[in-house]
C-alpha cells in the first residue's frame, strides 16, 4: 500500500504515464532499499515533495529516481524522515524564492540560468548541487549558508554537496 501511495503522487505531479507503473514502483522500492528513507516515508512525504519538484521542472521516472536519491541523502544527516523531508522540501521551495534570486545575484550568479542548465542536464537535482558546489568554492559551508539562510534548506544543501557522490550513485542505482 505504501508504495502505491508514493507512486500515485508521482504519476499525477511528475507526469509519469500509467503504463510505466511497474518501472516507477521498482525505482521507489530500490531507493527505499538503498537507504533509511523507506517506502512508508515516501508514501507520507512524496505527495508534497513531488509537487515541489514538478514546480522546478523535475519530471518522469528519472525525476522520481532523483527525488528518491535526494531524500536518501537528506536522511543521512537527520534524526528521522520527517526532518529529511522538511530539509529537502525547503531547499526545493527556496530555488523559486525571490530571496534566493537576490542572494545568488550578490555572488554574480544567475539562478534562472543555473536552473535551466540543470534541467538540460537530465538530472536537475544533481546538477544544481554540483553548480552550488562550484559556486561555493568546493562546498564552503559559510558560502552555502549565505546562499541559503533558511536553516533547513541550508542544512540539506551543505549535506548534499558533501554527499554529492553518494547522491549520484543512489540516483543511478534507483533509476
Amino acid at each position: 500500500r505504501d508504495i502505491a501511495v508514493a507512486a500515485t503522487a508521482g504519476f499525477s505531479k511528475m507526469h509519469i504515464p500509467t503504463d510505466q507503473l511497474a518501472k516507477t514502483l521498482d525505482i521507489l522500492a530500490r531507493a527505499g532499499d538503498l537507504g533509511k528513507f523507506e517506502l512508508k516515508d515516501m508514501a507520507q512525504y512524496f505527495d508534497m515533495l513531488t509537487a515541489k519538484a514538478a514546480d522546478l521542472g523535475i519530471k518522469g521516472q528519472a525525476g522520481m529516481a532523483q527525488l528518491a536519491a535526494a531524500a536518501q541523502v537528506a536522511r543521512i544527516g537527520t534524526g528521522d524522515a520527517s526532518q529529511a523531508a522538511t530539509n529537502l522540501s525547503n531547499w526545493l521551495d527556496k530555488l523559486n524564492a525571490s530571496i534566493t534570486y537576490k542572494t545568488f545575484e550578490k555572488v554574480g550568479a544567475d539562478l534562472d540560468a543555473l536552473k535551466e542548465k540543470a534541467r538540460a542536464s537530465g538530472d536537475f537535482i544533481g546538477s544544481m548541487l554540483q553548480q552550488i558546489k562550484d559556486l561555493t568554492h568546493g562546498g564552503n559551508e559559510a558560502e552555502i549558508s549565505a546562499l541559503f539562510a533558511d536553516v533547513q534548506a541550508g542544512g540539506f544543501v551543505r549535506l548534499a554537496v558533501r554527499e554529492l557522490e553518494k547522491y549520484t550513485v543512489l540516483a543511478g542505482k534507483a533509476a
